[in-house]
């Protein structure tokens, strides 16, 4: 692609300047480090950082490196960058953090060093969703698990006027019952509001912000 192109002439470059041993870090612009991300580049972004470039940037969504990465579903950079992030908690446009797309992605071991850092595990994205939420609507039991041991709280409502339990009742999946049911909460005893709900029109409403 385009994108792509203009990356790999952009790298060149680096490494002309790197070869007549002249100072290239100048030239490395915010978007290059982008773009090195979003390629999967690890060796590459591993030289940026040994040359102490700054990865606590943001593009035009107001995404971090780590979001970018994210984003991109590449998750070993996405390993390599959480240590040097000092955004942990910073929202995207859409009002996406990095604890969201990790939820949406599965990816658990991330999720847990993101609670670690003590990030808002129950900030909610521009639908309204929480990270509990999304991994309910995935059936994650493991990370709905995770979850509820570092005290997410089940009650917040999405645009939708949803709650995890009311994806969990309505999916209906035994491992996600399980985790739910262990932490004290009934999935199958329906709130009265919500015992005569349309569930067709409620499960194709999970499916569009799937």
């Amino acid at each position: 692609t385009a994108a792509e192109q203009g990356y790999q002439k952009a790298i060149k470059k680096i490494d002309t300047l790197n070869s007549s041993n002249s100072s290239s870090n100048q030239e490395i612009d915010d978007e290059i480090i982008f773009s090195a991300i979003r390629n999967n580049d690890i060796k590459r972004v591993q030289n940026f950082i040994d040359q102490g470039l700054n990865f606590n940037i943001f593009d035009s969504n107001l995404r971090s490196t780590i979001m970018v990465a994210l984003l991109a579903e590449h998750k070993e950079m996405s390993e390599i960058l959480l240590p040097l992030s000092r955004h942990l908690d910073q929202a995207d446009l859409e009002q996406r953090r990095p604890l969201h797309i990790a939820s949406s992605l599965g990816y658990i071991d991330i999720a847990r060093q993101l609670l670690d850092k003590k990030v808002n595990i129950d900030a909610q994205d521009s639908l309204g969703n929480t990270a509990l939420i999304i991994a309910t609507r995935h059936n994650n039991a493991t990370l709905i698990r995770l979850l509820f041991n570092n005290k997410a709280n089940h009650s917040i409502q999405n645009k939708k006027n949803q709650t995890a339990i009311n994806i969990a009742q309505i999916q209906n999946n035994k491992s996600t019952n399980e985790v739910f049911n262990r932490f004290g909460i009934n999935v199958k005893k329906a709130p009265e509001s919500f015992a005569n709900l349309d569930v067709k029109a409620f499960q194709n409403s999970i499916d569009s912000d799937s």
